[in-house]
């Protein structure tokens, strides 16, 4: 049964990744016709409709505004800024590019913790780092042309939303939350479009190109399903996954991501890469999966990281275990 358990656990862990990196593609389709705003708007919208819509029909107990408004403010972080600039980018880049550069979110972790807590890496980290850098600076053409190379303020912009994702997880680990987790998400994520909404009229007034609502029924469906898929139920089969396996392997499996990415955007928008760009994302992930593993010798990281996945593990398990119908 307990391996069972753990099988399970693994598999959502792993659809997780395809969620994850599947949304990516599905909003860089949206962003054809929709502005990234706009399109953000929308996407958590559906998501904030559906993660309500549980968190009301199994009567989960929200928390008075004083003991979460910190974990709640922290939307505006992640998925709020965040996803806007990830989304601003992502429109003059390829999806597969930003869900490689996505899986630097470990590696910002560890800098932004020695940076803001004086926390020093390690020689084998700095290492590691500089391989994976190295490894999707070619993927990304820095070393010479290549098609459908992306606009470097498109790739800003992605770097940028990782470093807020990373930082999100730093701020969190200082808190301890005891709040069911879907219910913080769902907080979190009205903050967020709050965010989206105050930030809406700027584009418009800007000029963006493209619309502020799709024109087509499959438009439309495109853009309700990368909310759902990305923000709903990735977030929801992690948490899942942390219930049943530890953290640091069910970190491991979000190494996929761009794996998935990479495939399902050759697949579905035809963005191919050359085999010394394939052999530099597989670098690129390879090095950011052994950091993930290495969390004892020979590469140990700074214990604030692994309290970071440990805190927020336990927040996840905690809220699980105080509803057995999360577990069914």
């Amino acid at each position: 049964m307990h391996r069972t358990a753990k099988m399970r656990g693994a598999l959502a862990a792993a659809c997780a990744a395809f969620c994850w990196g599947g949304a990516t593609v599905l909003s860089k389709s949206a962003l054809d016709e929709v502005t990234p705003i706009a399109l953000l708007v929308l996407q958590l919208s559906a998501s904030v409709v559906v993660l309500w819509s549980v968190i009301l029909l199994t009567r989960r107990p929200v928390p008075p505004w004083r003991n979460c408004r910190v974990i709640t403010l922290l939307g505006l972080l992640e998925p709020g800024a965040a996803y806007l600039l990830g989304l601003i980018g992502l429109v003059s880049i390829r999806a597969g590019d930003a869900t490689l550069i996505q899986a630097f979110e470990a590696i910002m972790i560890v800098v932004l913790s020695a940076c803001l807590l004086k926390v020093r890496p390690t020689a084998g980290f700095v290492l590691l780092s500089a391989v994976a850098l190295a490894g999707l600076a070619v993927t990304l053409g820095a070393f010479g042309p290549r098609d459908g190379a992306g606009s470097p303020f498109g790739i800003a912009m992605v770097f940028l939303a990782t470093a807020g994702a990373a930082l999100y997880v730093v701020l969190s680990s200082r808190l301890l939350v005891d709040h069911d987790p879907i219910v913080v998400v769902g907080l979190q994520q009205l903050s967020a479009l709050a965010l989206a909404l105050a930030a809406l009229p700027f584009e418009m007034l800007w000029g963006g190109t493209g619309t502020v609502l799709p024109t087509s029924a499959g438009s439309w469906g495109i853009t309700i399903a990368s909310g759902v898929i990305q923000y709903a139920l990735a977030f929801s089969l992690y948490m899942f996954a942390l219930s049943k396996i530890p953290a640091n392997l069910a970190g491991s499996f979000l190494n996929l991501t761009p794996v998935f990415g990479l495939a399902i955007a050759f697949i579905a928008l035809g963005e191919a890469l050359s085999g010394i760009q394939l052999a530099s994302a597989a670098t690129t992930i390879l090095a950011v999966t052994v950091i993930q593993f290495q969390s004892d010798a020979p590469f140990r990281l700074p214990g604030i990281v692994r309290r970071a996945g440990e805190q927020l593990a336990h927040r996840f398990r905690s809220g699980a275990a105080g509803d057995d119908r999360f577990r069914s």
